[in-house]
């Protein structure tokens, strides 16, 4: 009897393993090359610092430093 559910089980599971792979959209060449859709965006301004827990991104009237991990400024480098 356990194996009649065991087996009924597996095949209950496969069945909707299949029909959620057969749901998927082919990615072209196109896709890919052309038309920029996997095109990461990207943040301009910000430069690591050698540190590797912050970055240093300029403003209007100074070069600020900032922290990874909070996104808060922590110090100021240089104002104009």
């Amino acid at each position: 009897m356990n194996k009649i559910i065991a087996i009924f089980s597996f095949c209950l599971l496969q069945i909707f393993n299949l029909s959620a792979q057969n749901n998927f959209k082919e990615i072209t060449l196109d896709d890919i090359y052309r038309s920029g859709k996997f095109t990461p965006e990207y943040v301009y301004g910000m430069r690591p610092l050698n540190d590797g827990e912050h970055y240093c991104m300029m403003q209007e009237d100074s070069l600020n430093v900032y922290s990874y991990k909070t996104g808060d400024r922590t110090e100021t480098l240089v104002t104009a």
